[in-house]
């Protein structure tokens, strides 16, 4: 078996045990649906509805992503992290306010830039600080 055989499966089993590991590999789909209903209880303007139903029809992972990553931040009670391994997932939700906080204040450049960052505090472990 090769080294990138080895690999694989390595990934493979990790995103077994941790569904929110696979959900940031692109494996598995972010639950759009539910986080969008649940920001449809607030009073929205037609432009922001126009962008979340987009978002919700659309299927680049990114904006997907970010949904995911603010949600989970703004709304615990929805439990999108659940099944997340303990290891991976408390350090990256004391990292959550920080990261989703840069990216309102305009730290990040963009929405894919953010989205990359998180996946990797995610997957790698927060950085540490400056």
């Amino acid at each position: 078996m090769s080294v990138y055989d080895q690999r694989q499966q390595l990934r493979q089993r990790e995103m077994d045990e941790d569904p929110l590991l696979a959900l940031m590999y692109g494996m598995r789909d972010v639950d759009v649906d539910k986080i969008a209903a649940h920001v449809k209880q607030y009073t929205l303007t037609t432009r922001e509805l126009a962008t979340l139903e987009r978002v919700t029809q659309d299927h680049h992972p990114e904006p997907r992503l970010f949904l995911q990553i603010f949600a989970m931040w703004l709304a615990p009670e929805l439990q999108l992290a659940e099944g997340a391994l303990p290891r991976r997932f408390e350090p990256f939700e004391q990292a959550l306010q920080k990261m989703c906080m840069d990216m309102l204040e305009g730290r990040f450049l963009s929405l894919q830039e953010f989205v990359r960052h998180s996946v990797g505090e995610y997957v790698m472990g927060p950085r540490a600080s400056d």
